[in-house]
């Protein structure tokens, strides 16, 4: 028998399988009754420092830098690197430290090397000085907009996430990841991640491919990291083409995963985070697409959407 899979496909329901599974996961509360979870083991930080440091990133990434510049009242920004033929390359967050002429960038531990490699590639005579910065700031998530002083003594900067309004703030504190409050060394950011997958929303190279993956079927377009008014930049035209024509055949998709009846090798790729085929059981296992990712019962799903409604789908 197949593990079984249930689409999510109203964002009520998400929210409120989201309220229920996630109880269970381990994380760091304060006195707020907050949820406080460590992002660094899978994040490196970046800064970017010079006057040229906007208009170099402008043809660069996806989202339209120009809006943290000078007196905007936006500090935080999620986008994307493509390249030339428009796929995803690799995802990021940038940050504006009000009282610095800098800016932080916050990516995928595993994008690093290239994405310094691209910096550096196109720098050629701007102003911009380009620094790792991992081994001084603390990447957290936080459910409310603030953090215990007591367990969080040293500088902060906490951003809304831009991304989707349920999916609280993103933190940067002025710490070695390594001399965080022991619980969150211990745990992992299972709510977190559980979060995002119930919202229908990947992160990082491992969950995007790199290189492959085409952006709006990621939904990267619904998370504010796409600008369709700004200037032109790298992979701009088929990005431009796909949104304006509607030509998206596949979508990332929130799925519950049942493991009733699953076979060992299946749960092992689940557990292993490998890619495994999702199937139209009631059309002889015809293959529509594939679970991107999962933990627990949560997990991601890029499905074709012809006719995927009242299919019972399995792996």
């Amino acid at each position: 028998m197949s593990t079984m899979l249930k689409v999510l496909t109203k964002l009520v329901a998400c929210r409120q399988a989201c309220g229920h599974q996630l109880q269970r996961g381990r994380h760091f509360t304060n006195a707020g009754a907050s949820v406080v979870e460590n992002l660094s083991g899978k994040r490196c930080v970046l800064h970017l420092q010079g006057v040229d440091r906007y208009s170099f990133l402008q043809g660069l990434v996806t989202n339209d830098v120009e809006q943290l510049q000078g007196g905007a009242n936006r500090e935080c920004m999620y986008s994307l690197m493509l390249n030339h033929k428009g796929r995803f390359m690799h995802d990021l967050f940038l940050y504006k430290l009000s009282e610095e002429s800098s800016l932080l960038i916050d990516l995928h531990k595993d994008s690093l090397k290239s994405v310094v490699k691209v910096l550096n590639r196109y720098k050629l005579r701007s102003k911009i000085d380009i620094k790792d910065v991992s081994d001084e700031y603390s990447v957290l998530y936080s459910s409310t907009d603030t953090l215990d002083d007591d367990a969080f003594p040293s500088r902060k900067h906490i951003f809304k996430d831009p991304r989707h309004a349920s999916l609280g703030y993103r933190c940067l504190v002025e710490v070695a990841p390594s001399e965080l409050p022991s619980n969150l060394l211990e745990d992992a950011p299972t709510y977190h991640t559980r979060l995002r997958y119930t919202l229908g929303i990947p992160e990082g190279d491992d969950e995007i491919p790199s290189g492959k993956a085409i952006p709006l079927e990621y939904n990267l377009d619904a998370l504010n990291g796409i600008s369709y008014t700004k200037g032109c930049y790298m992979g701009q035209e088929l990005t431009a083409r796909t949104h304006f024509q509607g030509l998206v055949r596949k979508r990332l998709t929130p799925v519950t995963i049942s493991s009733a009846g699953a076979d060992d090798e299946t749960m092992r790729r689940m557990q292993n985070a490998e890619k495994v085929e999702v199937v139209d059981t009631t059309s002889r296992k015809k293959k529509i697409g594939q679970l991107v990712a999962a933990q627990g019962q949560q997990g991601l799903a890029l499905l074709r959407l012809k006719g995927l409604e009242g299919k019972q789908l399995g792996l």
